[in-house]
């Protein structure tokens, strides 16, 4: 296991471990605090949300950060081969334009149009300048 893997496997672990921490300290401080919320001490356990909030969060970002190469992977492979279908459509297109756009005519002063290749008139044989 490279060094990379482990890394991303300590991400994926701690990342997992915070988001449940967190998402426990949250539902327990949401709790107590919907549960009690006309007596006096309704707020006794709500600061536990604003840690817990944090805490998911930063699980969740080392997890997705722990699963970046694989989601993006993934998603090259999803859409590789609808890139090939559009290479393969565009492709006999792309050729025509630049043999078009390549092949342009000269006109000899006799009015034989030749190929931009030619150096003498097919016609007259006269040089093409």
């Amino acid at each position: 296991m490279s060094n990379q893997e482990k890394k991303q496997t300590k991400f994926k672990i701690i990342g997992c471990i915070l988001i449940v921490i967190g998402l426990t300290l949250t539902i327990i401080g949401f709790t107590h605090f919907f549960a009690n919320l006309g007596e006096d001490d309704f707020l006794k356990l709500f600061w536990l949300s604003f840690i817990g909030i944090p805490l998911t969060s930063i699980g969740g970002m080392l997890l997705m950060h722990s699963l970046r190469r694989k989601i993006a992977t993934e998603y090259f492979e999803s859409i590789l081969p609808k890139i090939k279908e559009l290479q393969q459509a565009t492709t006999p297109i792309v050729n025509e334009f630049t043999t078009a756009t390549n092949e342009t005519n000269v006109t000899c002063e006799c009015g034989k149009v030749n190929p931009s290749n030619s150096k003498f008139c097919s016609e007259c044989g006269k040089p093409l300048t």
